[in-house]
Protein backbone atom coordinates (compact mmCIF):
# COMPACT_ATOMS: atom_id res chain seq x y z
CA UNK A 1 0.00 0.00 0.00
CA UNK A 2 3.02 2.52 0.87
CA UNK A 3 4.13 1.60 -2.52
CA UNK A 4 0.59 3.11 -4.21
CA UNK A 5 0.78 1.17 -6.93
CA UNK A 6 1.13 -3.23 -8.08
CA UNK A 7 4.97 -4.51 -7.05
CA UNK A 8 6.05 -7.78 -7.84
CA UNK A 9 6.79 -9.99 -4.80
CA UNK A 10 10.59 -9.36 -5.52
CA UNK A 11 10.44 -5.32 -5.17
CA UNK A 12 8.28 -5.97 -2.32
CA UNK A 13 11.12 -8.23 -0.65
CA UNK A 14 13.66 -5.84 -2.05
CA UNK A 15 12.01 -2.66 -0.13
CA UNK A 16 10.94 -4.73 3.07
CA UNK A 17 14.11 -6.59 3.84
CA UNK A 18 13.05 -9.94 3.53
CA UNK A 19 14.14 -12.78 1.29
CA UNK A 20 11.83 -13.62 -1.76
CA UNK A 21 11.00 -16.83 0.26
CA UNK A 22 9.81 -14.75 3.03
CA UNK A 23 8.13 -12.10 0.97
CA UNK A 24 6.52 -15.08 -0.37
CA UNK A 25 5.18 -16.61 2.60
CA UNK A 26 3.91 -13.20 3.65
CA UNK A 27 2.07 -12.38 0.40
CA UNK A 28 0.23 -15.72 0.44
CA UNK A 29 -0.63 -15.47 4.05
CA UNK A 30 -2.10 -11.82 3.93
CA UNK A 31 -3.89 -13.47 0.69
CA UNK A 32 -5.02 -15.76 2.72
CA UNK A 33 -6.80 -13.63 5.01
CA UNK A 34 -8.16 -11.14 1.92
CA UNK A 35 -5.77 -7.87 2.56
CA UNK A 36 -3.54 -8.64 -0.51
CA UNK A 37 -4.47 -10.22 -4.10
CA UNK A 38 -2.39 -10.95 -7.15
CA UNK A 39 -3.09 -8.05 -10.29
CA UNK A 40 -5.32 -9.66 -12.39
CA UNK A 41 -3.01 -10.80 -15.64
CA UNK A 42 0.08 -9.57 -13.95
CA UNK A 43 2.74 -11.28 -11.20
CA UNK A 44 2.20 -8.21 -9.05
CA UNK A 45 0.61 -7.66 -5.52
CA UNK A 46 -2.07 -5.03 -4.42
CA UNK A 47 -3.44 -4.45 -0.92
CA UNK A 48 -7.41 -5.37 -1.09
CA UNK A 49 -8.80 -1.82 -0.62
CA UNK A 50 -11.36 -2.80 2.01
CA UNK A 51 -8.36 -3.93 4.14
CA UNK A 52 -6.26 -0.91 4.10
CA UNK A 53 -7.48 0.17 7.47
CA UNK A 54 -6.17 -3.03 9.49
CA UNK A 55 -2.89 -2.70 7.35
CA UNK A 56 -1.96 0.77 7.88
CA UNK A 57 1.61 1.52 9.65
CA UNK A 58 2.08 4.02 12.55
CA UNK A 59 3.36 7.25 11.20
CA UNK A 60 6.69 7.16 12.37
CA UNK A 61 6.93 3.20 10.82
CA UNK A 62 5.50 4.72 7.72
CA UNK A 63 8.28 6.86 7.86
CA UNK A 64 10.45 4.68 7.97
CA UNK A 65 9.00 2.68 4.97
CA UNK A 66 8.82 5.30 2.50
CA UNK A 67 12.44 6.49 3.22
CA UNK A 68 13.81 2.85 2.88
CA UNK A 69 11.63 2.76 -0.67
CA UNK A 70 13.21 6.35 -1.79
CA UNK A 71 16.78 4.64 -1.04
CA UNK A 72 15.33 1.48 -3.00
CA UNK A 73 14.18 3.23 -6.11
CA UNK A 74 17.05 5.74 -5.95
CA UNK A 75 19.63 2.87 -5.77
CA UNK A 76 22.19 3.98 -3.51
CA UNK A 77 23.84 6.38 -6.01
CA UNK A 78 24.18 9.85 -5.75
CA UNK A 79 23.12 11.05 -9.10
CA UNK A 80 19.96 8.98 -8.70
CA UNK A 81 20.89 6.30 -10.81
CA UNK A 82 17.38 5.96 -12.40
CA UNK A 83 15.05 7.02 -14.94
CA UNK A 84 12.75 9.56 -14.98
CA UNK A 85 9.98 7.96 -13.46
CA UNK A 86 11.78 6.02 -10.90
CA UNK A 87 13.01 9.50 -10.47
CA UNK A 88 9.60 11.42 -9.31
CA UNK A 89 8.29 8.11 -7.83
CA UNK A 90 11.67 8.19 -5.34
CA UNK A 91 11.20 11.87 -5.01
CA UNK A 92 7.31 11.34 -3.79
CA UNK A 93 8.35 8.72 -1.00
CA UNK A 94 11.00 11.13 0.45
CA UNK A 95 8.61 14.09 0.70
CA UNK A 96 6.15 11.32 2.41
CA UNK A 97 9.37 10.32 4.75
CA UNK A 98 10.15 13.67 5.37
CA UNK A 99 13.36 13.31 4.65
CA UNK A 100 14.72 16.81 2.99
CA UNK A 101 17.88 15.47 1.95
CA UNK A 102 16.68 12.83 -0.10
CA UNK A 103 13.56 15.11 -1.47
CA UNK A 104 16.59 17.36 -2.99
CA UNK A 105 18.51 14.79 -4.29
CA UNK A 106 15.64 13.03 -5.93
CA UNK A 107 14.16 16.05 -6.56
CA UNK A 108 15.69 18.16 -8.60
CA UNK A 109 16.31 15.96 -11.61
CA UNK A 110 13.07 14.48 -11.55
CA UNK A 111 10.92 18.18 -11.78
CA UNK A 112 13.75 18.55 -14.83
CA UNK A 113 12.65 15.18 -15.57
CA UNK A 114 9.06 15.93 -15.19
CA UNK A 115 9.51 19.54 -16.96
CA UNK A 116 11.18 17.99 -19.88
CA UNK A 117 8.28 15.78 -20.86
CA UNK A 118 5.89 18.58 -20.53
CA UNK A 119 4.74 18.19 -17.14
CA UNK A 120 4.51 21.63 -15.85
CA UNK A 121 2.10 21.56 -13.26
CA UNK A 122 4.08 18.41 -11.68
CA UNK A 123 7.55 19.71 -11.80
CA UNK A 124 6.47 22.87 -9.95
CA UNK A 125 4.60 21.07 -7.28
CA UNK A 126 8.04 18.61 -6.54
CA UNK A 127 9.97 21.70 -7.03
CA UNK A 128 8.06 23.55 -4.26
CA UNK A 129 8.86 20.52 -2.23
CA UNK A 130 12.47 20.58 -2.86
CA UNK A 131 12.89 24.47 -2.04
CA UNK A 132 11.20 23.70 1.63
CA UNK A 133 13.66 21.20 2.30
CA UNK A 134 16.64 22.97 1.36
CA UNK A 135 18.47 24.97 4.20
CA UNK A 136 18.37 28.60 4.28
CA UNK A 137 22.35 28.16 4.28
CA UNK A 138 21.94 26.84 0.27
CA UNK A 139 21.22 30.09 -1.10
CA UNK A 140 22.12 29.78 -4.55
CA UNK A 141 20.58 26.88 -5.03
CA UNK A 142 17.53 28.09 -3.18
CA UNK A 143 17.60 30.90 -5.90
CA UNK A 144 17.98 28.18 -8.88
CA UNK A 145 14.74 26.93 -7.53
CA UNK A 146 13.07 30.39 -7.30
CA UNK A 147 14.21 30.57 -11.02
CA UNK A 148 13.17 27.29 -12.12
CA UNK A 149 9.54 27.88 -10.32
CA UNK A 150 9.41 31.43 -11.60
CA UNK A 151 9.43 30.31 -15.62
CA UNK A 152 7.10 27.13 -14.60
CA UNK A 153 4.96 29.52 -13.24
CA UNK A 154 4.83 31.73 -16.05
CA UNK A 155 4.63 28.06 -18.20
CA UNK A 156 1.31 26.92 -16.57
CA UNK A 157 -0.24 30.42 -17.21
CA UNK A 158 0.29 31.82 -13.68
CA UNK A 159 2.70 34.78 -14.71
CA UNK A 160 1.56 37.45 -12.09
CA UNK A 161 3.13 34.76 -9.08
CA UNK A 162 6.28 34.65 -11.21
CA UNK A 163 6.52 37.91 -10.84
CA UNK A 164 5.83 38.26 -7.20
CA UNK A 165 8.16 35.37 -6.46
CA UNK A 166 10.95 36.61 -7.84
CA UNK A 167 10.36 40.67 -6.58
CA UNK A 168 10.38 39.08 -3.19
CA UNK A 169 13.63 37.30 -3.49
CA UNK A 170 15.65 40.71 -5.14
CA UNK A 171 15.96 42.69 -1.49
CA UNK A 172 17.59 39.35 0.03
CA UNK A 173 20.26 38.80 -2.59
CA UNK A 174 22.42 41.85 -1.31
CA UNK A 175 25.23 39.40 -0.23
CA UNK A 176 25.27 37.04 -3.14
CA UNK A 177 27.37 37.25 -6.05
CA UNK A 178 26.72 39.67 -8.44
CA UNK A 179 25.97 36.80 -11.40
CA UNK A 180 23.11 35.99 -9.08
CA UNK A 181 21.64 38.82 -8.76
CA UNK A 182 21.81 40.09 -12.79
CA UNK A 183 20.41 36.61 -13.37
CA UNK A 184 17.43 37.23 -11.14
CA UNK A 185 16.86 40.87 -13.13
CA UNK A 186 17.19 39.15 -15.92
CA UNK A 187 14.72 36.80 -15.62
CA UNK A 188 11.95 39.50 -13.98
CA UNK A 189 12.57 41.30 -16.91
CA UNK A 190 11.45 39.02 -19.06
CA UNK A 191 8.65 37.84 -17.20
CA UNK A 192 7.54 41.19 -17.19
CA UNK A 193 7.71 41.59 -20.96
CA UNK A 194 5.82 38.38 -21.52
CA UNK A 195 3.26 40.44 -19.67
CA UNK A 196 3.65 42.97 -22.07
CA UNK A 197 4.81 45.66 -19.74
CA UNK A 198 7.56 46.94 -22.30
CA UNK A 199 6.85 48.67 -25.39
Amino acid sequence: ALLGRPSSASEIARFAGLSRREADRVLRDLAAREIAEVSEGKPEWVVVADALGHARPSPAEARRLHRRICSGLLGGRADGGSDGPRLVEAAFHAVLAGDSRAVVRAGIPAARWLRSTFQDRAALDLLRSVHASLPPSRRLVRLAIVLEMADLRAEVGDLEEGIRSLQEVLPSMRDLPPSARLRTVLRLATLHARRGDFP
